[in-house]
């Protein structure tokens, strides 16, 4: 009686099961068990190399020790593979969510039978509807400080009307750069994010002897009909640039005979003495940001030529993943638009003092911690801790005491 009491609680099917007896799986049920098998190994072995490979190898894995001899024991494995396939529906894009979901909605109250049906079913659907990039580590140093202070720069330009997009006013563009760097040059800034598009290929090798003690994760330019962001940064070893994978909507192929941008296939895990992090360009951000929760990285940066439509979007999507995995999200857009901002967790009874500091708005209470406004230019600096990246609970009750994830954080004006 017990056993059937704690069955209930935690699988109702099992204490079913156990109430009837102990069947032996049928002919039927054991295909069905093949068949999720073969689903999970086929997602195991796509997402090799990817953010998602953890939870690859743990669904085969899961799949492969799925019980074909006692009843009892599939129901409670069947549970597991309920949650695991609730754990593929949270990645997949917006508009596929609902075919996959609502099939989980009602699944425990299935038979066993149609319950593995269905299960399959979403793993064959996740299988071809789930974009999965693939990932690089590119390690140019182990990490040699725990506070790095890193700035975000937004500097206002427009774009060129043909392709391939570049910079308008060309001259007034560099100013401003280097203005932005030589401000978080002085202020020792140990990285530095530009706007997307906002670089000329020929001023890296300037920047790069310039500034040779920063990194500058330098917005983009086209080169070949790729958009590409160089990591300009002093290193023996050549550091690939990172491509953005994601067209924005004035990137899209419209016209047969028409060139458009090319999308890139692979996400650059960058490892320097500044911390571990990876750069996604504008709507790379919005499309791939969340496939990194959880990850083994301290930041991701995010150049971007966002119209101020997408700006909350961004935002949104920026505050969710530094709630759900603590780290960093830095977002570096045109001064036309605005947005500019530095996202992590802090206490929130600091939030007053970025309100009187004119970073943040009273009303706001996410882990926006500071944003630059449309048609300014300014650089955010602040100090970020790769070691410490959430709120310390219990919080201290000496403030004095307290590891503060992000601190200094300050706006200059360009």
């Amino acid at each position: 009686a017990d056993l059937i009491n704690d069955a209930a609680e935690k699988t109702p099917g099992a204490a079913q099961i156990l109430e009837r007896g102990l069947p032996i799986i049928d002919e039927r049920i054991k295909e069905i068990i093949r068949e999720i098998q073969e689903k999970s190994r086929t997602i195991c072995q796509e997402s090799k190399g990817t953010p998602l490979e953890e939870l690859g190898q743990y669904t085969a894995r899961s799949a492969k020790e799925l019980p074909t001899q006692e009843s009892l024991a599939l129901e409670i494995a069947m549970s597991n593979m309920v949650s695991i396939a609730r754990d593929w529906c949270e990645y997949l894009p917006t508009d596929k969510k609902i075919n996959a979901c609502e099939q989980l909605k009602n699944i425990t109250g299935m038979e066993i039978e149609e319950r593995g049906a269905a299960i399959a079913s979403i793993f064959e659907y996740v299988q071809k509807n789930i974009h999965l990039p693939k990932i690089q580590t590119v390690c140019l140093s182990e990490a040699k400080q725990e506070i790095v202070r890193i700035a975000v720069a937004q500097i206002s330009f427009e774009l060129t009307e043909s392709f391939p997009f570049t910079a308008k006013n060309k001259k007034e563009v560099k100013r401003k750069i280097f203005s932005a760097l030589d401000i978080c040059h002085e202020n020792r800034a140990n990285i530095v994010c530009l706007p997307e598009l906002c670089l000329y290929e020929e001023w890296i090798s300037e920047i790069e002897e310039k500034y040779p003690d920063m990194i500058v994760i330098g917005g983009s330019f086209y080169k070949e009909n790729k958009n590409i962001c160089p990591l300009i940064i002093k290193s023996n070893t050549d550091v690939p640039y990172q491509p953005k994978i994601t067209p924005s909507a004035f990137e899209y192929k419209i016209m047969e005979m028409e060139e458009r941008m090319i999308p890139g296939d692979k996400i650059y895990r960058y490892e320097t003495q500044f911390g571990k992090f990876i750069i996604l360009i504008c709507r790379d951000f919005d499309d791939l940001a969340h496939y990194f929760r959880g990850n083994d990285i301290d930041m991701i940066f995010c150049p971007a030529f966002n119209p101020a439509t997408a700006n909350e979007r961004f935002q949104d999507e920026a505050h969710s993943h530094v709630e759900r995995t603590p780290s960093y999200i830095l977002i570096a857009n045109t001064g036309l638009h605005g947005g500019t901002s530095i996202f992590g967790q802090i206490n929130k009874n600091y939030f007053s003092a970025l309100v009187d500091g004119k970073c943040k708005s009273a009303e706001d209470s996410t882990y926006k911690l500071c944003e630059v406004k449309e048609k300014q230019e300014e650089v955010i600096i602040a100090d970020f801790n790769l070691k410490h990246k959430n709120v310390p609970k219990p919080t201290p009750s000496n403030p004095d005491e307290e590891i503060r994830s992000v601190e200094n954080i300050k706006k200059i004006p360009i």
